[in-house]
């Protein structure tokens, strides 16, 4: 499994697990940005190819959604 978060105003970080993309958001430091974050934006890849795109506008959002894979 493999996990892509862009957090939508800077570039895309690449993420393998799903408990280290947890922790990338909420250590995400919004307030060091040069704009404001606009969406949080999750792609979660299978090692059998099947993938999940999810777009949310809050940080506790996207951090509830990546712990319903546990």
């Amino acid at each position: 499994m493999g996990i892509t978060v862009s957090i939508l105003h800077g570039q895309p970080k690449e993420i393998s697990s799903v408990q280290d993309a947890i922790t990338y958001i909420e250590r995400y430091r919004a307030e060091s940005a040069s704009q404001p974050i606009l969406k949080y934006e999750l792609h979660v890849r299978y090692n059998n190819g099947d993938t999940i795109h999810a777009v949310f506008d809050s940080k506790k959002e996207a951090v509830a959604f990546l712990k319903t894979f546990g």
